[in-house]
C-alpha cells in the first residue's frame, strides 16, 4: 500500500520509486475517493 497526499503526489512516488525497483514490469493501481479506516492495528476479538 502507498498513501499520497494527492494524485501528483502519487506519481513523483511512482516515478522515483515503484517503477525503478528491480523485477517490476507492469503496474495497476486504484485510488480510495475517501478514507475508509487509518489504522495498521488488527481488530482483536
Amino acid at each position: 500500500k502507498v498513501s499520497a497526499i494527492d494524485s501528483e503526489d502519487f506519481a513523483r512516488i511512482h516515478r522515483r520509486y515503484l517503477a525503478r525497483l528491480p523485477g517490476v514490469a507492469q503496474m495497476h493501481s486504484s485510488f480510495a475517493l475517501r478514507t475508509v479506516m487509518q489504522t495498521t492495528a488488527l481488530p482483536v476479538d
